[in-house]
């Protein structure tokens, strides 16, 4: 079983024993989070870059479980060529709001397959969150108008057509738009 291997690890390494306590005790990480991210000494030292980089200890549990581990498996974390502080940096962008949860899975892919600068990747692949109101309103002014059947049973009062609208809008900014500025410029319109 993986948990017996990366227990049986922390057994004969010290140093990632103390490391499994000290994510919980200093950063408040869950013991299943510690326990996946504890195992390896590459990837502690990654993660506590990351922290150590001003990203939130929280969020960097929570992309290094749910996203960076998926880029491990094929060629571990020695084959990860970004550094903890470039992961630390994406992290910190995206509790920012800088960018959307899936184009920061976009970037991370782009991060650990070149090890450029996060802030760099943003720009070239284009995925920075949509902050202009004015151009957001006339995507949301053009979907709707583009779906008036719907708009209609909208207004009837199918009001789970909001998720169509919304998803149709995230598509055409191609996700960099606010969700919650999406949904407030939907309702103003539609009522």
């Amino acid at each position: 079983r993986p948990a017996d291997v990366r227990a049986a690890a922390r057994e004969a390494n010290p140093t990632l024993a103390a490391a499994f306590a000290d994510m919980q005790r200093t950063w408040g990480w869950s013991p299943s989070d510690a326990d996946l991210l504890s195992a390896d000494a590459e990837l502690v030292a990654l993660v506590t870059d990351a922290v150590g980089a001003g990203a939130s200890p929280t969020s960097v549990a929570r992309w290094a479980t749910n996203a960076l581990l998926a880029h491990t498996k094929q060629h571990g974390v020695a084959g990860l060529r970004c550094t903890g502080a470039q992961f630390g940096q994406l992290v910190t962008l995206v509790d920012a709001g800088a960018l959307s949860k899936a184009a920061a899975k976009t970037v991370l892919g782009e991060l650990v397959a070149t090890g450029r600068d996060p802030a760099v990747l943003i720009e070239e692949l284009g995925v920075a969150r949509q902050e202009d109101t004015g151009a957001l309103g006339q995507v949301v002014a053009d979907i709707v108008a583009a779906h008036p059947d719907e708009a209609a049973r909208f207004a009837a009062g199918e009001r789970q057509l909001l998720g169509f609208f919304m998803g149709q809008a995230m598509r055409a900014t191609r996700g960099k738009a606010d969700g919650q500025a999406v949904r407030a410029a939907l309702q103003a319109l539609l009522g």
